[in-house]
């Protein structure tokens, strides 16, 4: 797989590395049973780090067709893009690509690491304890 993810209370996370068209679906539907298990929408993370891969056409194609399900089960999704330079830039640029491609606007907001999007910048109400989240996501090694 090209990816972890990890479910909290309230919360979805995703680590992509290398993604990959075929792990949409896969983790649209672990999104979707979280929701259903939590009876509620989560907060949805998904974290690209530094030496993660961007995603090529087919991957956006892939992301931006099913980005209508997978937000229905999410109250806002965070980007947050490990690094700076180049190609932290590039990974930005492919969250654009899918985002044009897709039927309509969308809560999705971009931070720089998990903690600006869970403590110092959250872009709305969370619903669950930010600070037990990040221990958790660094324990598990989601994020610096």
């Amino acid at each position: 797989m090209s990816y972890q993810s990890l479910v909290l209370d309230g919360l979805f996370v995703c680590r992509w590395q290398e993604p990959d068209p075929k792990d949409v679906e896969k983790y649209a539907t672990e999104l979707s049973v979280a929701r259903a298990q939590q009876g509620r929408p989560l907060v949805a993370l998904f974290i690209m780090p530094p030496d993660s891969a961007a995603p090529d056409d087919t991957f956006r194609k892939a992301q931006a067709e099913r980005l209508p399900e997978i937000m229905s089960n999410v109250s806002f999704a965070v980007a947050v893009f490990e690094g700076t330079g180049f190609f932290a830039s590039l990974r930005r640029s492919a969250l654009v690509g899918i985002l044009l491609l897709a039927p309509k606007k969308y809560p999705i907001y971009v931070r720089s690491s998990a903690e600006e999007a869970l403590l110092t910048n959250p872009p709305g109400p969370l619903g669950f304890n930010p600070q037990m989240a990040l221990l958790e996501l660094r324990r598990r090694n989601f994020c610096s």
